[in-house]
């Protein structure tokens, strides 16, 4: 004889599972099996006392109390939950997964697309129109760096955009690091009235582009061929710098390294910028460096 013992503990999720695959009967498991689960009460019999190698009888106490059991017999030909799979046949395809990520490795094997000319640096100039006391400056402003026995100047910071101005005390204003002559005109404008705001009369004049800097990145090149065929406007000591120095007009070079990467500064405007890189790549084209 089997007496059921009542335990605190609930079932767990994955006895759930393996009661609901075993579970059968529309009336005994559909009835009886969440009456045990809340109860928590359920004793399994031994093996060897089963009616059935394939069924399993539960003793499950009574609604009336514990005093007396019932038994609920479940049978697995009626299961409540989709049957687990068995076999190779219920396994996924592998030709589906395997076309799916196909076109992935494809695109990651292929050859990477050339990076256009992009704006690295926008360098402006203005006046202020005051002179400036950049001891007290630097004292009542942040981000600011000042160090009157190494240079004359002071240095200012924004985030936004990110860029640097070296403040002179004449009123001059450099500004560094933007990425467009948009965001330059924009951060010297800000830069201009945070000096406003520490009571000097500091005004917006004479705004100017000094240089334009970007970078390029095109096919490998064979710089000694360029540099033979067009010696009257480059240089080229690899003992000294591996990259080759085409001069378009005084104050605008471009460095041309062997793998294709491309560095032009001296540009005053955007439409400069960017056909002095469509012209140089024309020149490039007849001087491919072949595998």
């Amino acid at each position: 004889m089997f007496v059921g013992v009542e335990s605190s503990r609930q079932p767990s999720e994955n006895d759930r599972r393996v009661f609901a695959l075993q579970a059968g009967g529309p009336v005994t498991c559909a009835a009886q099996l969440p009456a045990w689960v809340e109860d928590g009460g359920a004793v399994p019999l031994p093996p060897a006392l089963t009616p059935h190698p394939w069924q399993a009888v539960f003793w499950t106490p009574d609604p009336a109390g514990f005093s007396s059991f019932q038994p609920v017999i479940f049978d697995p030909s009626q299961q409540l939950a989709p049957p687990l799979p068995q076999g190779p046949a219920s396994l996924p395809r592998a030709s589906s997964s395997s076309s799916a990520r196909r076109p992935a490795a494809a695109a990651r094997g292929a050859a990477k697309p050339r990076a256009g000319p992009r704006i690295q640096n926008v360098t402006c100039s203005l006046k202020l129109g005051c002179k400036l006391d950049l001891e007290f400056i630097a004292r009542n402003t942040w981000n600011v760096q000042h160090q009157s026995k190494i240079f004359k100047s002071l240095v200012m910071k924004i985030r936004k955009p990110q860029t640097t101005a070296r403040i002179f005390q004449s009123g001059t204003l450099f500004c560094t690091g933007a990425k467009s002559l948009n965001e330059s005109r924009v951060a010297a404008r800000r830069f201009a009235f945070k000096i406003r705001k520490l009571g000097y009369p500091a005004r917006f004049l004479d705004f100017k582009v000094l240089n334009i800097g970007g970078t390029c990145k095109t096919f490998p090149i064979n710089l000694e061929r360029l540099y033979v065929a067009h010696k009257g406007h480059c240089s080229y000591e690899p003992e000294l710098f591996p990259a080759l120095q085409y001069n378009f007009r005084p104050g605008m070079t471009a460095s041309i390294f062997t793998s294709g990467s491309v560095s032009l500064v001296g540009a005053k405007t955007e439409a400069e910028f960017y056909t002095t890189f469509g012209n140089l790549e024309a020149i490039l084209a007849g001087f491919k460096r072949r595998p």
